[in-house]
Formats: structure tokens, sequence, C-alpha cells
């Protein structure tokens, strides 16, 4: 019995496997030879890939860049920033918050706009990996980092979704850290101090000595 019913199945694969090719074959038979040789040549991958510069170009694949101000208190500070982009002139559409408007570059790509703290600004369409170069004006009372890095420079390159923060720490705060220049100028200050208060001490005790 189980002889049997291997045969049978071994002859319905095999009547399956002849229809199948005799199908497909009648279906080549109906496309165009020049399809064919399009195919084999390769033509169908090139127009794949034009269709893919197409619309790269077109700009259906959006790219934007994100300036992020971040500010460890409340105090509602301004900070101006200057923005230069390669291969950029004209208006491009930006956001911050719910508030649309256009951002004008001129003929050197610069472009210049505020941000008050902790906000954040989007410009949308700016050309694909082309290179940016955003700095934010100092204030004296706050140590700007970018990454791990204490700078007020942030750059790179324009892709999809480009971003750059700017941490901005208030001085005397509690996650505020002087950097090693700014140690050194402490200390040197009070050195000076501290020699010129030996110096008047030293004058006054020479004056009294004098005078007895």
């Amino acid at each position: 019995m189980k002889r049997s019913f291997i045969y049978i199945l071994v002859i319905v694969l095999t009547i399956g496997f002849v229809l199948s090719k005799y199908y497909i074959q009648k279906d080549l038979e109906n496309v165009p030879i020049d399809a064919i040789q399009e195919f084999e040549s390769g033509k169908y991958i090139q127009d794949d890939l034009d269709t893919f510069k197409e619309i790269i170009d077109s700009e259906s694949i959006k790219s934007s860049l994100t300036i992020e101000n971040k500010q460890n208190d409340t105090e509602k500070v301004k900070y101006d920033y200057v923005l230069k982009v390669s291969e950029t002139k004209g208006s491009y559409l930006y956001k911050i918050g719910d508030d649309e408007s256009y951002l004008i570059f001129d003929a050197t790509g610069t472009a210049k706009f505020n941000l008050f703290s902790n906000e954040t600004i989007t410009i949308y369409n700016l050309p694909l990996d082309s290179t940016y170069k955003v700095e934010q004006v100092e204030n004296s009372k706050y140590k700007t980092k970018v990454g791990d890095e204490t700078t007020l420079v942030g750059e790179g390159n324009i892709f999809i979704d480009s971003k750059v923060t700017f941490n901005n720490i208030s001085v005397g705060s509690k996650e505020y850290t002087p950097d090693t220049a700014d140690g050194i100028k402490l200390i040197m200050m009070l050195l000076i101090i501290a020699s010129l208060s030996i110096m008047f001490l030293t004058r006054l005790k020479v004056q009294r000595f004098t005078t007895e």
C-alpha cells in the first residue's frame, strides 16, 4: 500500500513539473525578443538606476538640517547663529515649532537666524551632500558644547536628516566644569592678587618701621 502511494506521488509530481515547463515556455513565446535581449544586456538595471537618479534630482528625496539649542536652566536667552552651506543661495523653507517661513541665503551661501533657549529650527530641501558650518555667537554666561567638544561651531554634510545640537551650560551651575584654560586663568589671577597683597603688606610694614 505504501509503495503504491509513493508511485502515485511520483507520477503526480512528474506531471506537474512537465506542465509547469510547458506553460513557462508558452509565456516566454509571448515576450518580444527585444525585451529579452534588453534584459540580458542589463538595460533594465540601468533604467532602474536612471529612475533613482531622477527621483533624487527631482528632490522627491527630501534633505534637511536641524539645529537644536539646549540650555540647562530656565532663563530665556536669545542666541544668534550664522549658517553657511555650500552650493546654496536663495530662500529655503524652515520651521521653528509650529511656525514656518523662509530663510534667505546670500550668494556665498550664508544665512543668519536666532533661537531662544531650547528652541529648534529645521531647514528643508538643502542640496544633498553639501557641506555646512553653523556658528553660535558667544554668550559669556554659558559654556557651549557640540557633542563632547567645547566649541561654538558645528559642521558636517547635508543628508536626509542632518542634525547638530548646541548644549549651553550656565557658568556656575552643577553641570559646569571649567576648561583647563579657565583654570589656568583663575590660578594666575589668584597669584597676581596674592603678589599685590604681599607687596602692600611689606610696604606697610616698612612705613611703620621708618616712622618708629
